[in-house]
């Protein structure tokens, strides 16, 4: 069994780390599936659903800058538990775009997956990103818990 430090230095996971001022520093820390970081380069290519001061790949930016600095997050608006509750598969949004992952503990966020809001209505086309977090997370070599249980918005930050 591994630590999410031991797996990335595998390689099993990767850091994402946002781009801080000098006088940032994070408060949570996100981690990424290995291929996540190519999905996020192909995102650079979405436009937004309406006009908007920030593209989708911005929006993601900003969310994700936003929970590494410890901003609060709004519980419905920027992030929620999937159904079925069982898998502690969490969703983030922005206006635009998905994003699927879990946590493995307190302020640890791993994204394995996303995609466009536009392409996941309804919300029965979620069941194959949950999936794949779910089959991600099951390969890994993490210690248990694997994931955190709790579902209220003070447990996960």
């Amino acid at each position: 069994m591994a630590t999410i430090p031991i797996l990335e230095a595998k390689g099993d996971l990767l850091p994402y780390e946002p781009d801080f001022e000098h006088d940032e520093f994070p408060s949570r820390w996100i981690h990424q599936a290995p291929d996540f970081p190519a999905w996020l380069g192909k995102l650079q290519e979405e436009e937004p659903d309406q006009p908007r001061n920030l593209s989708p790949f911005e929006q993601v930016e900003q969310l994700l800058f936003d929970y590494a600095v410890g901003r609060p997050m709004i519980y419905a608006r920027d992030r929620r538990l999937l159904e079925p509750v069982g898998f502690h598969v969490w969703e983030m949004k922005t206006l635009d775009v998905r994003l699927f992952g879990w946590l493995p503990m307190r302020r640890h966020l791993v994204l394995v997956c996303g995609e466009m809001k536009r392409h996941l209505k309804p919300s029965s086309r979620y069941k194959p990103f949950v999936d794949r977090v779910v089959a991600f997370r099951d390969k890994l070599d993490l210690d248990r818990p694997k994931f955190l249980m709790g579902v209220q918005a003070n447990d996960i930050c």
